[in-house]
């Protein structure tokens, strides 16, 4: 047996990046065809893969580029109805042909699962990590769609276990509808900037699919290390299957407590929803806050640092962004001694300010409060009683 190379260069004006891969040769014929691949890639975008590298998001560029091969490969997968990659170029899913994609009314609003008794669930699994959500980990909203739609998706397959193409092109279609509804709404109700109820979900083209995917489903890299909200939350529990070594889903305890406690939009119709509802039930938010303690401590530091702050008379957004970046450096010093100039850039400081901003108004700690293009923030009763450590 003889060993060829395949190599795949990423070529900026800057950056130079070089991966190679194996391929075997049986009789002087190929197994795999070799050849070379160069992909141009933008600096922004390098820029972008590094600060996920730089924060521990992914471990490095090659797991990055591994897993969209591998993320490109599931939607293209014999069980999925997601487009290939050919036929978004430019498109929408909306605009793919009607043969692969279901439509729903937007004043369909989302139901419950009916049987509950038929949904075997499981369990959650460790982090690996413990630091803050990123700042584009923005919308808990967005979970009540994914344990909801994964939910009835377990009851329909009545299997525990999902595969994970199959449970992305399910969760996928309910998002993207879910996002047509909620426009519907924030245009009908004039929804301010910062409480509109479509922020966060997938529009249907491929890249804010690609990023609901990454930022809020979540799933297991090539280093076994979690990422996506609704895994950190311990709502979907994921796994390898031994015999395939696909990755699998499930829902668990947690997400199916979730999927079921009151929300005041969610399951609402439009007419039942006001300009000021809010989006998430008190009994939502004292859930997420009690997950977050159980699950995620840096976090809940991270919120009360945040409130205490705002609560100084620190209330406006550039009154915290020098203020984050020192907490960030000083937190996680171990983080911050492997970047460039041993400390976080001030993007990745306002990054993951402005997403705990978005995040505790959306739980009701904070309020924003717009002058003009200009905006302050306020805590409310439930953010000082937070960060009091009552109730």
């Amino acid at each position: 047996m003889v060993v060829g190379l395949i190599r795949i260069s990423l070529l900026t004006t800057k950056y130079i990046f070089t991966t190679t891969m194996t391929a075997s040769f049986i009789n002087n014929r190929p197994i795999h065809i070799c050849m070379k691949v160069i992909v141009n890639v933008s600096e922004d975008d390098i820029t972008k893969i590094n600060e996920l590298v730089s924060t521990g998001k992914i471990s490095s560029i090659p797991e990055f580029i591994s897993t969209a091969i591998q993320t490109q490969l599931s939607f293209e997968g014999e069980h999925s109805e997601i487009p290939t990659l050919e036929s978004i170029i430019d498109q929408k899913l909306e605009q793919v042909s009607t043969a692969k994609q279901t439509t729903i009314p937007a004043e369909t609003k989302p139901t419950q699962p009916t049987d509950i008794k038929s949904i075997e669930t499981v369990s959650s699994n460790q982090i690996d990590k413990d630091f803050p959500f990123w700042g584009t980990q923005n919308k808990y909203l967005c979970l009540k769609q994914i344990t909801n739609d994964f939910a009835k998706l377990v009851a329909q397959e009545k299997n525990q276990w999902i595969r994970y193409d199959v449970a992305f092109n399910s969760l996928y279609k309910g998002a993207v509808n879910v996002k047509k509804r909620f426009d519907s709404m924030d245009k009908t109700l004039h929804r301010p900037r910062g409480d509109r109820l479509a922020a966060g979900f997938p529009k249907g083209d491929s890249k804010s699919l690609m990023r609901y995917q990454r930022q809020f489903i979540g799933g297991i890299d090539s280093n076994d290390k979690l990422y996506g909200m609704a895994t950190f939350m311990g709502f979907l529990g994921l796994r390898r299957n031994e015999d395939t070594s696909r990755m699998e889903f499930g829902i668990t305890d947690d997400g199916m407590r979730f999927s079921l406690l009151k929300s005041p939009v969610y399951y609402k119709n439009s007419e039942d929803i006001t300009p000021t509802t809010n989006q998430l039930s008190e009994e939502e938010v004292e859930y997420i806050l009690m997950t977050l303690i159980n699950r995620m401590p840096a976090e809940v530091k991270f919120m009360k640092f945040t409130l205490d702050y705002i609560k100084d008379g620190k209330s406006k957004p550039e009154d915290g962004r020098v203020t984050t970046k020192d907490y960030l450096d000083t937190t996680y010093s171990d983080v911050a001694h492997t970047k460039k100039g041993g400390s976080f850039s001030e993007q990745e400081a306002e990054t993951l300010r402005a997403g705990v901003i978005s995040r505790m108004n959306e739980l009701g700690l904070i309020k924003i409060i717009r002058k003009g293009i200009k905006s302050e923030y306020q805590l409310t009763k439930v953010g000082h009683k937070f960060l009091g450590g009552k109730d």
